[in-house]
């Protein structure tokens, strides 16, 4: 493959909140296939490590080319997130000049040129509330390009924080009564298929005009040769049950009542817990009040490719999150790849994406009420039932489903037929 450097402008805030000029690098992957194939363009605004192999999946299954448009925003939120990794023969890179502003981070106005001016088959866009999502979709309208839409939205979207500063509070609700109702839903309406993970996102599409006739389900691909189960580390392997976490340390987790939880069991369980947030000096500090202190590690945020070996310490795996008023767990990458690695799981029984993915007596245990003591005899159960046997049940769960080759396929089979419903010959 050739690669093909070009140097654009990219419009930023400055230290001091100016605007300035910055020189950022475009790297663009040309295949070599020709236009005798399909061709299928991709936007999704950054990579995040989990997408990988679901990218390579695609192309793997796709009988022509790939062209993902992405962002070159220079901030991505976290330093492992971006193309790298992502290799395949028919696959076209083209990172997209980025405005960087609040509140229009990743917005990327050049995906419409592409749009305009090139004859692609089919386009599937990211989320429908990115706006650059928005403008490609215009875009592909006019050129009558047919378009699906990937979404695991559950809820409408806040522009801005709605209990923040009065400047923001303004602009959310400008956003909610008229940006929303009168370019977002219509947009959402435009497209021609769907794809979303969990039947709670199938009914939030549906309620902004999606025809469920034309909502496919299909789920979240996981990385099974990266996350797969290995043998727990002999110094660890005592009488003491691990349990791991890996996500946000923010409310709707439920890590307050985890903490309580541990506090509560008479058996000898520890918690290793990974990620950081907003909570975590409270957590902290709730973890010692609680006596439990020496039961918990707080690692902070680790690389994406440190996971694996948190799995191997951990007989379990623990998701603790709560219902908000308008908003459900999505569909947790993070407990796809820990039952990808073989760990049962304890969670509640919320609505969302959980119940897509866990059932309780099958692939770990659920606890019924939202308490922390509903947790507790959730978390002992699990160890008193045959819990290598939901690990293994857990792992085979996630090859028959969310493998990136049967997740890719699915994808790729599907905007095929849209693009020959449409007319494509190729």
């Amino acid at each position: 493959m050739d690669s093909i450097s070009r140097e654009y402008l990219l419009l930023r805030r400055g230290p001091a909140g100016n605007s300035q000029i910055e020189h950022t690098l475009d790297i663009i992957v040309t295949s070599t296939l020709t236009r005798t194939q399909m061709e299928l363009a991709i936007y999704h605004n950054v990579i995040a490590p989990y997408k990988k192999p679901f990218f390579r999946a695609i192309c793997e299954h796709f009988p022509g080319t790939v062209t993902l448009f992405t962002s070159s925003a220079s901030r991505p939120r976290r330093s492992e997130w971006g193309e790298q990794d992502i290799q395949a023969e028919n696959l076209n890179i083209r990172r997209l000049p980025a405005v960087e502003t609040r509140g229009l981070q990743w917005y990327n106005p050049s995906i419409s040129y592409h749009m305009l001016t090139h004859d692609y088959d089919v386009l599937m866009t990211g989320d429908y509330f990115f706006i650059s999502s928005i403008l490609s979709t215009w875009a592909a309208r006019l050129r009558n390009i047919p378009c699906a839409l990937y979404s695991v939205a559950t809820h409408k979207p806040h522009f801005a924080d709605p209990g923040g500063s009065l400047a923001g509070r303004l602009a959310d609700d400008l956003y909610q009564t008229t940006v929303f109702d009168r370019v977002i839903k219509p947009t959402v309406r435009q497209y021609d298929l769907y794809f979303t993970p969990s039947s709670t996102s199938r009914r939030h599409l549906v309620s902004l005009g999606a025809d469920p006739r034309q909502i496919s389900k299909v789920y979240n691909p996981v990385d099974t040769e990266k996350f797969s189960p290995s043998s727990k580390p002999s110094q660890e392997s005592d009488d003491t049950m691990t349990l791991c976490y890996v996500g946000r340390l923010v409310p709707e987790k439920g890590l307050h009542n985890l903490i309580q939880a541990i506090a509560m069991l008479d058996c000898e369980v520890s918690v290793l817990i990974v990620g950081d947030g907003e909570l975590r000096s409270e957590l902290e500090r709730q973890a010692s009040q609680r006596g439990v202190a020496d039961r918990i590690t707080f690692f902070g945020r680790l690389p994406h490719d440190e996971i694996p070996s948190i799995h191997a310490r951990s007989d379990a795996f623990v998701l603790p999150s709560l219902p908000e008023e308008t908003n459900f767990e999505q569909f947790p990458n993070a407990l796809l790849e820990a039952m990808a690695s073989g760990l049962p799981t304890v969670t509640y029984d919320i609505a969302g994406g959980i119940q897509e993915i866990h059932t309780d007596g099958v692939t770990g245990t659920k606890a019924s009420k939202l308490t922390p003591s509903s947790l507790a005899d959730a978390i002992e159960r699990l160890f008193e039932d045959d819990h290598e046997t939901y690990g293994q049940n857990a792992r085979q769960h996630i090859l028959d489903q969310f493998s990136p080759n049967t997740v890719g396929k699915q994808y790729a089979d599907a905007l095929v037929n849209l693009a020959t419903e449409y007319g494509s010959t190729v």
